[in-house]
């Protein structure tokens, strides 16, 4: 049924209905998912599709602030000689990735536009798989795994962090490479001086968290 699909807009049904009633045969979901996954236009669309494997299952994924988050990690490149923006193609890439059905459970405000969006948990499987494969994987840091030199020196690289446990934030700031951070935490109520040591740091969400005040040192990070 999925390869007999001869379009975009037949596989799109085609996901549509797969994902909205419980079939026996998980395998069939998955490769319908992977076929409109691999007919994505661009390698870059791919890409933004993958990161959102960085965020816990289902996550809500504001649509404003998904795009942000796709510019800070460099998968949006103008072509040369453009008049649209970087933004212009984000949202694009966004409304294609809604238009297939790989983001779902969509929430509009009172004029109509989109907030939100969720992932179906095998839409967010098959995005897990992509993203390990082209290492795009960032990090949902827990107190479990906050321990450890060797995983410290692999999250080092890591470019995305979501914090959302009771952990110290000294920990973040040796992720130097940390493009974008997510502070989803009741607990943590100031930052320190040391936020400064994330010079790659490009999108920061500080919304969901009690921190009301910024210190000096962040006018130092030139990236925001």
């Amino acid at each position: 049924m999925v390869k007999s699909c001869k379009n975009d807009d037949e596989l799109q049904l085609t996901l549509e209905n797969l994902v909205r009633i419980k079939l026996p045969k998980e395998d069939l979901i998955l490769s319908t998912i992977k076929l409109s996954v691999d007919r994505l236009p661009t390698s870059s669309l791919k890409q933004c599709f993958a990161y959102c494997s960085n965020f816990p299952p289902d996550y809500c994924f504001y649509k404003e602030a998904l795009v942000q988050m796709w510019i800070a990690q460099g998968f949006i490149q103008l072509p040369n000689g453009s008049n649209v923006t970087t933004e212009d193609i984000g949202v694009r890439y966004f409304d294609i990735l809604l238009s297939r059905s790989l983001f779902q459970d969509v929430v509009k405000d009172k004029r109509g536009k989109i907030k939100y969006c969720k992932m179906h948990d095998l839409i967010y499987e098959v995005a897990c798989a992509i993203s390990n494969d082209q290492n795009l994987r960032g990090d949902l840091i827990t107190d479990e795994e906050s321990q450890g030199g060797e995983v410290l020196s692999i999250r080092q690289r890591r470019r995305t962090v979501y914090y959302c446990e009771n952990l110290s934030f000294d920990m973040i700031t040796n992720f130097i490479y940390l493009r974008i951070l997510i502070i989803d935490n009741g607990y943590i109520t100031e930052l320190p001086d040391t936020i400064v040591k994330l010079k790659h740091l490009r999108y920061f969400d500080i919304s969901k968290s009690r921190i009301s005040k910024l210190p000096k040192s962040i006018v130092l990070l030139y990236n925001l």
